[in-house]
Formats: structure tokens, C-alpha cells, sequence
């Protein structure tokens, strides 16, 4: 019996009653606890919810968008007619320059440009989005020229034109601009789109550029949340604020954490539907799109992005997503070629029309866990995005480096949990692959300028989450392809204990994250056939592996390593100059092992990105 049908059957009294004695066998006795990054608890059982009413989508369709992103019209247009007929129900057409191009996108110079990448697409039949550069109005009228030359009504066309100038200062940074002037400047490119007919979303409020830059799920919404309102005031100070609901939308991010994804997109919704009746203007379903997380990505073990996209794609279909783009799966590598991009928009596809995720409206409605989570998560984005109004509204808050201080520290604590390998990337932190075949890419060279943009002062970073392990990863690349081999670690147990044992693969899953072959994995009892085989090996660095066992002191509830056999290890090592490392947690013998030549220590909850780089200073023996 599963334990919801448990406590359905027996209560919850019941059921935590039985998961008590189960605990008290543990070695912990409690309960594990877990917390999303806003701190927000998620406990193990929840009872059923009494369903509020909850903003929904306008139709229970989730449309497939793919991008057209290929510099060359040409090349771009047979790619796109590739993803429609293949299923995908609109295109996102990234301009060169724009951030979400990722240093590639379309090099249009005119509306003919345009035309011949949407050659003999029927641009009234699909859904489009406009990725415009920096500036935003050249694609947005070039867009519409194209519309004309068509002889297509404006009004039929569903397009969304992306204006985000607050997303823009966001990811480029730069000296602080005069807010009013850009608002004029929006409100003016916005009247003259009304003016040729158009009726689909002009504004843009984007959380990539604060989910890249490592926001929690309530400071991405927060920061959308803020965005939306300054594009309100802008558009009241226009006059076109009764024009609100259709003149904005909305981009979220979902990443491989299915419920969070879920939780947020619901958030939002309920979110902008407070601000809508505390502004008096007309409610109206929000159009949300969702892209799977560029942060997520890996450029190693590639493969493993098939499933955070499908994962990603699941959560935004269930929490009410408008319409999706999965991200190809060697969208890190570079450019992704036919292949890459048609599992993208059939990982849509399977999921909407086989799993049938966007059949039924809001399907989790009624859930506890789903229900408590959405609310916390509104709860905390709410008294986020009051504190931004308070600092005298996002324009402000981005121009006095408060909303980026912010975020920093929600970065450093997620940079630190993938670098202690608290949060696992499989295939890059965890069980990586070191003879890997990577797979092709139309073109693996991005523009420099994409990166330099954001360099500028108060630019929000953006890093996808396993860069730092393949930076290192890239220094044993250069390695083999130098000296034709790997780089060494020679890992030695020196006992048989099952500790010993643990704490040796420990240590080879860090080092071969970094790229570091391992060697001498056996048990060594003689120091001398230690010295020996570790020095034959031409190991960079000998990592000492021994049980508390044969080896520890107790103190302070942690686990200490005692010197005697180690120390002699160490001495004979180093004497014949080997580098010493030892897997485990030093304690009060630190001071005695790094005397007898041990350099550094790599244990469970260190911060093994650091410790990588250390070892990596001195270079390996050719």
C-alpha cells in the first residue's frame, strides 16, 4: 500500500505513526527535511486541498515553438519548414544580437531578409515571437513591412514582439538610463505597431535574464512581476492603459524540478491577476510562454539534457503554459542542427499528444503539495516585489544595483551547492564519461560580442550551472590532446575497510569530473609497494584513502583521520616527490598530516571545484 493510501485509509495520525517507527530504526530518527532555494519547506505529506479558483490558460492547447535562430536566411528557412512540418506550432525568430540568440541568431538587414527565412511560411496560421536585439524597433517594423508586403490583416497575425528594454538594461548593464525617456521611447514604438493594425502582445516582461543570473523561482517572479508593472505605468502614461491585457506577455523559466516548475507558472497567474484588480484594469488570461533553462544545460554527456528538457517541458504544459520551446539538447555546444532541434519539438509533442499533459485545464488543482507550494511561492515573490516597488520600482532597483545584490547571493549559495556537489549534474559532477563522443553541431562558434555584452557594469551574469566542472574537463582535453593521455590521480586504500573503500570512490568521482584518470585502485599494506606502483603510474597527485576504523579519532560529531599510518604514508610520498592528497575530513590531525606532506583534503560536502583547481596548478608529469 502506498503511503497516500495509507493515510487516506488511516488518517495521517496513522501514517505518521507508522513513519515514525519506521524512523527510529534510522540512524537519524527524523524525518528528512527539504526546502525549495527560497527556503520555502516541503514536508512529506500533504492533505488534499480544497481547490481555489486558479488563472488559466485562454485554451487547453500548449502550442510547440521552435526557433529560428541560423544567420543565413536561407539555411534558417530550411530549418524552419523542417520544425513545422514536423509538428511545431510556431517559430521564435531570434535576431542576431539578441541575448536569447546565444551568439548565433538571424542576420536580417530588411524586410526581403525576413521574407526569404519565412519563405513559404503561412505566417497567419502559427504563432510567432519576436527575439529582437537590443534596440528592438528595426525587427518589429521589419516584421511589419513583411506583414504588408503579404497583404496579410495585422490583426489576424499572432505574434508576440518582445519589447523588454528592463530586460535589456538587466543582462547588459551599463551606465543607469533616463527610465522616462525609455518609457516614452516604448510607448511610442507600441503606438505605432497599433497604428498598422496590430493587436498581439507589444511588451515583454522576461525572467531569463534573472533566472540565468541564478534567481530563485520567487525573485524570477518578483523581477517579472516588477517588469510588468513599470510597462503598466508606461503604457498609463501613454494613455493605453485600458489596452493592458493584450499589450503584454510573459516568459518563465522551467528547469528539471517538475513541481517547483509547476508551482511557479500557477504563481504567476494568480500574481498578475492581484496586480490587475489593484490597478483597476480589465482581467484577462495572461499569455505566458515557457522556455525550458538554458542554466541547466550541459555541454557534457549531452544526452542527459534529453531529460531535463522533457522535464522542464512536462512542468510548463501542466502549470498552464501558453506555449513551450525546449531547448535542443547541444544548444551549449553551438549551433543545433536538424537533429537536435526535431527531438526538441518532439519531446513537446510526445508529452501533449501521447501523454496528453494539456488535455485537462490546471490538473493538479486540489493537490496539498502543489496548493501549499504555489501559495508559498506567491507569498514570498509578493513581499519580493514589494520591497522593488519600496526602492522606487524596477527601473530604480536595477539602476542602484539593489535587484542584482539580491540575486548575487541567491547565486553564490547555488554555485556553492554544484560546486560541493550537493546539487548532482549527472554526467558532469557525477558519473561522467570521460571517452564521451560528442555529437555534431552545425556551428560550435558564437559571437564574441554575445558574451562582452555582458560584461558591462551591473550586468547580471549568465552561467549555465556546469561550466565550472568543464572548465576543467576542457584542461584534460588539452592534456590528452597534447600528450595523448589523461592525466592522472593515484588513488590508494590502505586498508580494507569498507570506509576506505567508500571514501576511494568518493575521490575518483571528484577527480574524474575534472577529467582525471584514476589509477591504483587496489588495497596497499606495504609502503614500499605504494611508493613504488604510484610512482610508475605518473600520477600528478596520490589521493590516501583509510577507514575511521583502522585510522580516526572521534571529536565534535565529525569524522577525524589519525596520523600514524598516514603521516607515514605521506612522508614516503612526498619524499620521492609525489603530491599528496587525503580523502576525508582532516579534524585536529590537519596540522600533523599537512606536516608530513599531505597539500589538501576532499571529503563529502567540500567544496570540490576548489580543491580541483588547487590540483590542477601544478601541472601533470608528461
Amino acid at each position: 500500500m502506498s503511503a497516500l493510501a495509507f493515510a487516506d485509509a488511516a488518517g495521517e495520525a496513522a501514517w505518521r505513526a507508522a513513519v515514525a517507527r519506521i524512523m527510529a530504526k534510522s540512524s537519524s530518527g527524523a524525518l528528512p527535511a527539504f526546502q525549495t532555494d527560497d527556503a520555502i519547506p516541503i514536508a512529506p505529506l500533504y492533505p488534499k486541498a480544497d481547490p481555489a479558483p486558479q488563472p488559466w490558460r485562454a485554451a487547453n492547447d500548449c502550442r510547440i515553438i521552435a526557433r529560428l535562430d541560423h544567420p543565413d536566411p536561407f539555411a534558417a528557412k530550411a530549418l524552419a519548414t523542417a520544425d513545422l512540418e514536423g509538428g511545431a506550432n510556431g517559430l521564435t525568430i531570434s535576431f542576431e544580437g539578441a541575448a536569447a540568440a546565444r551568439g548565433f541568431g538571424l542576420r536580417a538587414q530588411s524586410a526581403e531578409d525576413l521574407n526569404q527565412a519565412l519563405g513559404g511560411v503561412r505566417l497567419d496560421l502559427i504563432s510567432l515571437r519576436l527575439e529582437p536585439t537590443p534596440g528592438g524597433v528595426g525587427g518589429a517594423l521589419q516584421f511589419a513591412e513583411l506583414i504588408e508586403r503579404r497583404n496579410h490583416d495585422p490583426a489576424s497575425i499572432d505574434v508576440d514582439f518582445g519589447f523588454d528594454p528592463i530586460g535589456v538594461f538587466a543582462a547588459r548593464g551599463g551606465p543607469p538610463t533616463n527610465w522616462k525617456d525609455q518609457e516614452a521611447a516604448v510607448a511610442s514604438a507600441c503606438a505605432t505597431l497599433r497604428e498598422h493594425g496590430f493587436a498581439s502582445p507589444l511588451m515583454r516582461a522576461d525572467a531569463r535574464p534573472y533566472h540565468e543570473a541564478g534567481a530563485t523561482e520567487a525573485e524570477e517572479l518578483a523581477s517579472v512581476l516588477a517588469t510588468g508593472v513599470a510597462y503598466l505605468r508606461a503604457l498609463a502614461s501613454a494613455g493605453q492603459l485600458a489596452k493592458a491585457s493584450t499589450a503584454l506577455s510573459f516568459v518563465l523559466v522551467t528547469e528539471a524540478d517538475v513541481l517547483t516548475g509547476i508551482a511557479k507558472l500557477r504563481a504567476l497567474r494568480r500574481l498578475w491577476a492581484l496586480v490587475e484588480k489593484s490597478c483597476d484594469i480589465p482581467s484577462a488570461p495572461l499569455r505566458l510562454h515557457a522556455e525550458t533553462s538554458w542554466r541547466m544545460l550541459t555541454r557534457r554527456d549531452v544526452y542527459g539534457n534529453l531529460l531535463r528538457g522533457a522535464l522542464g517541458c512536462a512542468a510548463a504544459m501542466i502549470g498552464g503554459a501558453d506555449s513551450v520551446s525546449v531547448s535542443p539538447f547541444t544548444a551549449a555546444l553551438g549551433l543545433p542542427d536538424e537533429f537536435a532541434r526535431r527531438l526538441a519539438r518532439n519531446t513537446g509533442a510526445i508529452l501533449s499528444d501521447e501523454s496528453y499533459l494539456t488535455r485537462v485545464a490546471d490538473p493538479i488543482a486540489g493537490s496539498g503539495a502543489i496548493e501549499a507550494l504555489t501559495l508559498a511561492l506567491c507569498e514570498k515573490a509578493w513581499d519580493l516585489f514589494q520591497r522593488i516597488e519600496t526602492a522606487g520600482g524596477f527601473p530604480k532597483a536595477l539602476a542602484s544595483g539593489f535587484w542584482q545584490d539580491a540575486i548575487a547571493l541567491s547565486r553564490a549559495r547555488r554555485r556553492q551547492d554544484f560546486a560541493s556537489r550537493a546539487r548532482a549534474l549527472t554526467g558532469v559532477s557525477i558519473f561522467p564519461d570521460l571517452a564521451e563522443i560528442v555529437p555534431p553541431v552545425l556551428s560550435p562558434s558564437r559571437r564574441a560580442a554575445a558574451a562582452a555584452a555582458r560584461s558591462a557594469r551591473g550586468a547580471l551574469p549568465c552561467q549555465r550551472d556546469a561550466e565550472p566542472f568543464e572548465r576543467l574537463r576542457d584542461k584534460s582535453d588539452a592534456w590528452l590532446a597534447a600528450h595523448g593521455a589523461r592525466p592522472r590521480i593515484f588513488l590508494a586504500r590502505l586498508d580494507a575497510n569498507a570506509e576506505s573503500g567508500a571514501r576511494r570512490d568518493l575521490a575518483r568521482s571528484v577527480f574524474e569530473a575534472a577529467g582525471f584518470e584514476t589509477a591504483g585502485l587496489e588495497t596497499f599494506a606495504d609502503l614500499k609497494a605504494l611508493t613504488d606502483a604510484c610512482f610508475a603510474s605518473g600520477a600528478l597527485a596520490a589521493c590516501l584513502c583509510a577507514s575511521e576504523a583502522a585510522h580516526t579519532a572521534s571529536g565534535n560529531g565529525h569524522e577525524h583521520v589519525s596520523g600514524s599510518r598516514l603521516e607515514a604514508a605521506a612522508r614516503e610520498l612526498s619524499a620521492i616527490g609525489v603530491r599528496v592528497v587525503v580523502a576525508s575530513w582532516p579534524g585536529e590531525f590537519e596540522g600533523a598530516l599537512r606536516r608530513a606532506g599531505v597539500e589538501d583534503f576532499i571529503f563529502a560536502g567540500s567544496d570540490a571545484v576548489s580543491f580541483l583547481r588547487r590540483i590542477w596548478n601544478k601541472k601533470p608529469r608528461a
